[in-house]
This record gives structure tokens, sequence and C-alpha cells, in this order.
């Protein structure tokens, strides 16, 4: 496609619900300031720059990438583990697209043989074809017909026919008035109820996300479905690294926003840097920050009721992640991959398994309430806390363990949470509001897109701001 046609496409496509946005034109060649340079900032600063605009990107960290962030310290021998988003599904075409535009390479991510560990009820099993799960073994209250089939099919038997309807989410109507009426305003754990799964069921399906709007969990799950899902060698970060290294003029780095203002035909943006207040004048402004940031700034003249009940009321999740890093990657000694399907809202990744060297790192993904619980404690006894947990699902940790870390996305001061999750009812109102512009103000981010919780979704939002400037002027 032709640049133009190919940005039409990713505006038409996002969702429906977005009526067309109209902002005022500018006689002069804009100038546009970017607030946040996570992926969806830079996608649009790197788009208007490339067009003619004037563009500033003003971030508070003093690090590119927002939520997508690769840990390598206190790690040994080069290894590294992704903090934030973490694979790249096969349908996540605009994610795919700026991978190969920047040269950067992809690797499964998961590996393509071993044996995966299932601990459940404190009895472990490993899975793998010549030793498939026993359910026999496994304590928990099921139906006769979860038992029979196992837990590796009740997504296709609860939830295929339900994401068939929901449809694809690139479509350009989707979501349909049909698809919201039938699932946007049900929680998921009610709808899983009532197609008949027991609640242990339903609580190793959906663990820490029980209320949250059935339309959203089974949009999220059609990404994790994805033929494929991938990762980039060297680390996540390398694709924020790579739209940082186009705009290494336009960033300004430890500015941190306090204040945004709408005058007439011109907005300004207040922030503190090095403990002293500037200030940036332009046409207009792409606020690219979660919610739970720009919830604590000040905004001159006051945003519509419906866009502070959305900022106000927008609901993020809780991540927290602990880092093993083990002397051996002994696990495949018993011809195991390292990863693990537990009992608990949290999954266990071994994101070192093609990473060179004897050394290796296992992880836990740990969200909503035991993420919670993880970030209540200190570093030392996250790291303690896990080690302990680990050894039991892959035993040998205690033995191997060098060194640990942690990562907590509600401490992190330019982020407060994870990423947006919608409440039932939620898509078809507080969505559109805030993906909605004010004015001279446009939004972008993950939580305004059709993908919230990947960095699709980032991209997806970065580029429809781009193109609304573009197009009023």
């Amino acid at each position: 496609m032709q640049r133009r046609e190919f940005l039409q496409g990713v505006a038409a496509s996002t969702l429906a619900l977005t009526l067309a946005a109209k902002i005022p034109a500018t006689p002069r060649r804009a100038k546009v300031l970017v607030v946040g340079a996570g992926l969806s900032g830079m996608a649009a600063a790197l788009e208007l720059k490339n067009a003619g605009f004037e563009v500033i990107v003003l971030e508070g960290d003093s690090r590119p990438g927002g939520r997508v962030h690769t840990l390598r310290e206190p790690f040994s021998d080069g290894l590294y583990a992704e903090a934030g988003a973490g694979r790249i599904p096969s349908t996540h075409d605009l994610t795919l697209k700026y991978v190969r535009q920047f040269n950067l390479q992809l690797a499964p991510f998961y590996p393509a043989s071993g044996a995966e560990v299932y601990y459940i009820k404190g009895k472990r099993q490993r899975v793998d074809a010549a030793h498939p799960l026993d359910m026999s073994k496994v304590a928990l209250s099921l139906t006769a017909a979860e038992r029979r089939i196992g837990i590796s099919k009740w997504e296709a038997k609860y939830m295929d026919g339900a994401q068939r309807e929901v449809g694809r989410v690139s479509s350009r109507d989707w979501p349909s008035q049909a698809v919201l009426k039938a699932y946007g305003s049900i929680s998921i754990q009610d709808f899983l109820r009532a197609q008949g799964a027991s609640d242990d069921a339903i609580e190793m399906l959906v663990s820490g996300y029980q209320s949250e709007a059935a339309l959203d969990f089974l949009r999220d799950l059609a990404s994790h479905q994805a033929p494929m899902l991938s990762k980039i060698v060297g680390g996540n970060d390398l694709l924020p690294r790579a739209f940082a290294a186009k705009l290494s003029e336009q960033i300004i780095y430890g500015a941190k926003v306090v204040r945004m203002e709408q005058t007439g035909e011109h907005v300004k943006v207040s922030f503190i840097q090095g403990g002293m207040t500037r200030t940036q004048e332009a046409d207009y402004i792409i606020c690219a920050i979660p919610f739970t940031i720009l919830r604590s700034i000040e905004v001159s003249p006051a945003f519509s009721e419906e866009k502070r009940l959305a900022i106000e009321s927008m609901t993020y999740g809780a991540v927290s992640r602990v880092f093993l890093q083990t002397h051996t990657k002994f696990w495949t000694k018993e011809g195991n991959t390292g990863f693990a399907t537990v009992d608990r809202a949290m999954e266990i990744w071994n994101p070192t398994w093609n990473q060179s060297g004897n050394r290796g790192l296992l992880m836990a993904y740990a969200y909503e309430h035991l993420a919670r619980e993880i970030a209540a404690q200190t570093p030392a006894d996250r790291v303690t806390t896990m080690l302990h947990y680990f050894d039991q699902v892959h035993p040998g940790v205690k033995d191997n363990f060098e060194v640990g870390a942690s990562w907590v996305w509600e401490e992190q001061p330019f982020t407060k949470g994870a990423y947006c999750v919608y409440q039932p009812g939620e898509l078809s109102t507080i969505l559109p509001a805030a993906m909605r512009p004010e004015k001279r103000i446009l939004f972008a981010g993950e939580h305004c897109s059709s993908h919230p919780a990947w960095m699709q979704g980032a991209l997806e939002s970065g580029l429809r701001a781009a193109e609304t400037i573009q197009h009023a002027n």
C-alpha cells in the first residue's frame, strides 16, 4: 500500500464506535506536542515528522518505550527478560510491520518441543505428547465433561463459539451493536457460568479477571490464540529504541508534564525538568500517556464531562513480575521447557529458552490480586516468596538460584498500572469517550484502541491521531 492508503486503513479499522474525529485546522505549518514516548506517542511523532510537521515529544522518564521495557539488570551473561509487553501475535499486522521496517529479528515465544509443567492444588505433572495431563490427579471440583476433555480444551468448549460470533477485531465495523449487546455488558465470569462452566474451571480460565467485560476478554483471547506468538531477538525494547533513534532530536527526556492548556488556536504544555518549570507552545497536543497519569495533570479549560468520566473511571490492571536467575537451565535435564501452568493468577515463563549460555531465567507474570500481594512485599521478600513457590513447580530452583529481581507496574511513576481492563458496559461508553479528541488535544495509547494491553493497540492509536491531524491540515 501507499503510505496514505495504509494510514486510512488503520483509521478505518479502529472501533466503529469512534465517530470521525474533527479537530480545528491551522493555516500554517502545524507544530505538534506529543506527551509520552511510548509506542503510541512515537508512532504518531514519526509519522507526523515524515509528513513535514514540526514535532516535539515530552517524556517524563529517561528511556523510551513506556510499558515496553526489557530488564537486563541485575542479570549475568547478557540475559534479559520482559518486564512489560512480552508477546507479538502473528495477527498483529502493525507491530509486525514496524518490526520489519526496523530490520528486527523475531523468535518464537515458546519452544517447539519439550514438556510443560502443570502445578494444581499442590500436585505437579509434566505434560507433553507422550505424557498428557492425567485429569484423575487434578484435585479440582469439575463437571464430568470438563474432567473428560481436559484443561487444554476448556477454552474451545466454552469460548470458541462466542469468539466466532465476536468476529475479527480488525474489521471496519467491529464491534457490531449485536456483539456489544451480547457480550459488552456481561462479565466474563457470568458469561462462563451461563455456559455451564464450574467455578474451578472459571478460576483456571480467567483467574484475576472475573469482573472483566466478556467482550474485552474474548477480544484479548483472540490475540493469545494467534497461530504464532513471537518476541524480538535481543529484547522487545529494541522496537521503541528504533523509534527513538529516528526521533532523537525531537524527544525531550526528564520532562514531567504538569499542565495542558488550550487558548484559541494554540495549546501549551508546562513541564518540570531539573526542578524548573518550562513551557512549550504548539498547534496540537497528542496525549499519549495512561489515564492514571493524566488524572494528576492540570487541564485548562476542563475537558468535557464524558472525557473526565473516562479518565477518572478507567480501570488499569495490576501486574507484578519476579525474575529468578539460575546457574544452569536445569529443567532441560527433565525435558521441560521451563514454562508452567498453575492454579494462581500467574503465568510462569522461561524467557531464556533461546538465549545462549548455561545460565537461565524463570519468571512469574502475576496479575490482579496476586500482583498486589507481591507488590506489598519488599523486593527481597518478593524474590524469596517466588523462590519457594518455583521450587515446587520446578524442583531444583533453590539449588541453582543466583540472583533475583522484581518489577511492579503500579509502582512506576509514569504508568501506575499495566494496561486498561474494560468492565461490563464500558466498551460502548468509556472507550469512545477515551478516544475522542478535545478540540486541539488528541489521545493515544493502548487504552484508546481496539487492542488494549497490546503493542498493536498503542501503534494503532498513535497512527490514528497522526492521521487525524493530517486530515485537518
